[in-house]
């Protein structure tokens, strides 16, 4: 008999044990769950390969989403209604911040897009909020597919640059809505290996099985991936390290620390030195001034991001070269 578990996002997980064979698979309702499992039962019994996807079981446009979750739609307030209705009108747009070399503040790996609506403030606190706000919702899902969507679109105009992109862990669990944006990708390696998806832990992991299986199908096609505000108080940030990550961005309270005294500095290195273990690069958030800087380079950081080398802006008027290599 299959079992179902729902999650703490509000989604079904439905696990299906017969003749030998374990398959799972997440849903947010749970009628689809129960179809799904009626279904993959079928096929082990006869023989033939599990559905992974029954794409018209899942809501298949943003407005099918929202639909799902009134309930979501109206915890998420003023900040987080703000976002979905320029999602919806198609004011949402990106403003771009780099990650540079902390020895050479000219190279550029990657331009992380930041969520913007158009005619506002690049990277406001108002949209900090809404976004905060949303990831506690299912609604963030369809924001997040949007931002991954966009930014391959940008990357086939520009072939000379990369760009990371911020997603939740509760967004990265394959589902319906992930399958045209992963064929996309597919279909241009070259893009996909200029893309970076920044995980960050706001929420609990939904499953820590399914968000570890995206992250290697997105490996897989080339994708890269990063790990956010690592060092912040998070269980599930250590999970999502132990599965491999190209990047670990290293919270900026970490560096903001290491400005105190030395026992703030010693940690900073300590952290570094085992993030650069457990990863290619190691990226420090929250460089404000010369002396953070300074303090980075001391601490054998690589990469830096911060005010310091570039605030958010609108438009990429800055050496336009991106390091494919990481």
């Amino acid at each position: 008999m299959p079992t179902y578990t729902k999650l703490e996002s509000g989604s079904w997980r439905v696990q299906v044990r017969r003749k030998r064979q374990y398959v799972a698979n997440t849903f947010i309702r749970r009628r689809d769950a129960e179809e799904w499992a009626i279904e993959a039962e079928r096929s082990i019994d006869r023989g033939t390969p599990v559905r992974r996807f029954k794409s018209q079981q899942q809501p298949r446009i943003f407005s099918d989403l929202i639909a799902l979750h009134l309930d979501d739609l109206a915890e998420v307030g003023k900040p987080g209604a703000a976002c979905i209705s320029a999602l919806e009108e198609g004011r949402l747009c990106f403003a771009y911040q780099p990650v540079c070399s902390s020895n050479r503040p000219d190279e550029i790996l990657y331009w992380e897009c930041l969520l913007h609506i158009a005619g506002s403030e690049p990277a406001s606190k108002a949209m900090g909020a809404a976004i905060s706000i949303l990831e506690r919702t299912e609604l963030i899902r369809g924001v997040h597919h949007w931002v991954v969507s966009r930014a391959i679109d940008e990357l086939l105009k520009e072939p000379q640059i990369c760009l990371g992109c911020n997603i939740s862990a509760r967004s990265a669990v394959l589902d319906a809505q992930w399958l045209p944006i992963i064929a996309k990708a597919a279909r241009h390696p070259h893009v996909a290996r200029r893309l970076i998806l920044e995980v960050t832990v706001t929420t609990p992991l939904p499953d820590h099985d399914e968000t570890q299986g995206f992250i290697r199908t997105l490996q897989a096609l080339g994708c890269r991936i990063a790990v956010d505000d690592v060092g912040a108080r998070s269980e599930d940030r250590y999970t999502l390290v132990s599965a491999g990550p190209d990047f670990i961005k290293l919270d900026a309270r970490i560096l903001h620390a290491a400005r105190l005294d030395r026992e703030g500095r010693s940690h900073l290195s300590e952290v570094v030195s085992v993030a650069a273990r457990l990863s290619k690069a190691v990226i420090a958030l929250g460089c404000e001034t010369p002396e953070d800087l300074r303090i980075a380079r001391l601490a054998g950081v690589a990469w830096i991001q911060g005010g310091l080398l570039g605030s958010p802006a609108i438009s990429r008027d800055r050496i336009q070269r991106a390091d494919d290599d990481g």
